[in-house]
């Protein structure tokens, strides 16, 4: 039998198709579905987890600090901010979480403002005051403590007038201080000297006598019709009571006292007959050393220095020896220096004329001017402070 010549391997083939069927119609069908239903979950999965991703992603890319927003300071707040007074309190102990505000840098230059009596009602009134002209611009406030009838407009502490009539203030000197420091002020007291009817009624060594009966005293009836009694500057009562309250004030906290009245009465020709001869003598100014409280201003009205030759309000002045470690305050009013008696019209002409006069009369003095509110429109006021700081003052008060 003849070979069969190998030409190969034989390749051994199986059963199965290796070509495709031929599908049939519901094979489509269902490989269609199942390709939507792919893609819609693609989409989903897409969109619940890209954007978080991307948002991740370009928070990382920021934190170079390249895109982030430039930073701004949060907004200041003020001391002419409304406080509602029921939330205001003088107890700084009340509330432990509070904490006292940070200390301010007072300006050495005093703008210095009058307080009505109505602001000294309480803590809140007052602070609410000091509040408004602070963001006004001033910088000191003045307080008057013992009126020119004598009267005591804070609860004093001294005696014997602790107790007395004399009183009809209910703050605490210094809670008054505290009130205006805290709003950043500096606290300056003003008290009357020898208009002090009250003070008389509390001692009477203090009071004028008449010469023909030492124990009974004078009384002035002229001023307002009623009788009034006045301290008389040569008693060391009249000396020692008022450095009581000067000490009292200053231990306080205030940084100025301002010493008012320290005058004469307005004595009448038929006084002489009751009153002894040296309180109408010619070198009577003398007597008023003893009324001068050290350490503090006198004020004096800028007429009794120009017009009046150095009298009345003035008269202090004479003893210049006395004086001369004493801050004078020039009080200036536009009634006493009128432009139809041939001074300037213009409000800071005028303080500079005024100031000038008396700078020669007061040779040797330190002087302040302080301005009669009343008599001036803020705008004046205002060219009278500028005016005053170009000529040298540096302290400027409103009255």
């Amino acid at each position: 039998m003849k070979k069969r010549k190998n030409y190969g391997r034989k390749i051994k083939r199986n059963k199965i198709n290796l070509y495709p069927r031929k599908k049939t119609k519901a094979q489509k069908i269902a490989g269609t579905v199942a390709l939507i239903v792919l893609i819609v979950a693609i989409i989903f999965l897409g969109y619940c987890l890209g954007k978080p991703l991307l948002e991740f992603i370009e928070k990382n890319m920021n934190s170079d600090g390249k895109n982030d927003p430039a930073w701004t300071p949060p907004p200041e707040t003020t001391l002419s901010e409304e406080i509602p007074e029921d939330s205001v309190t003088t107890d700084a102990t009340t509330d432990s979480q509070e904490t006292a505000p940070p200390a301010q840098e007072i300006n050495p230059d005093i703008y210095a403002v009058p307080v009505p009596v109505s602001a000294l009602q309480n803590s809140a009134s007052l602070s609410a005051f000091v509040s408004k002209a602070a963001s006004e611009g001033y910088t000191a406030a003045i307080v008057t403590m013992k009126n020119s009838k004598g009267q005591l407009l804070y609860a004093t502490e001294t005696e014997p007038a602790k107790d007395s009539e004399a009183v009809i203030g209910t703050m605490k000197a210094s809670e008054i201080c505290d009130a205006i420091t805290r709003n950043g002020l500096v606290p300056i007291a003003e008290i009357s000297v020898l208009s002090d009817n009250e003070g008389g009624k509390i001692n009477g060594d203090m009071c004028y006598k008449i010469v023909d009966e030492p124990t009974v005293s004078w009384l002035e009836y002229f001023s307002t019709g009623e009788p009034l009694r006045w301290s008389d500057p040569s008693r060391e009562a009249t000396a020692a009571y008022n450095k009581a309250f000067a000490d009292e004030l200053k231990n306080a906290g205030f940084a100025k006292i301002i010493a008012t009245n320290t005058v004469f009465p307005p004595f009448q020709e038929y006084d002489r007959e009751y009153i002894a001869a040296s309180y109408f003598a010619a070198d009577r100014y003398k007597l008023l050393a003893g009324a001068v409280i050290a350490d503090t201003c006198i004020a004096v009205n800028a007429e009794d220095i120009i017009l009046n030759d150095m009298g009345n309000t003035a008269e202090v002045l004479k003893n210049k020896a006395t004086v001369i470690d004493n801050v004078v305050i020039v009080r200036i009013s536009r009634t006493a220096f009128t432009a139809e008696n041939g001074y300037p019209a213009d409000a800071a002409a005028l303080l500079e004329d005024v100031m000038s006069q008396c700078e020669v009369k007061c040779m040797g003095m330190e002087l302040v001017p302080m301005v009669e509110k009343s008599g001036f429109s803020a705008e004046e006021i205002i060219s009278m402070k500028t005016t005053a700081e170009k000529i040298g003052y540096s302290d400027f008060y409103i009255r």
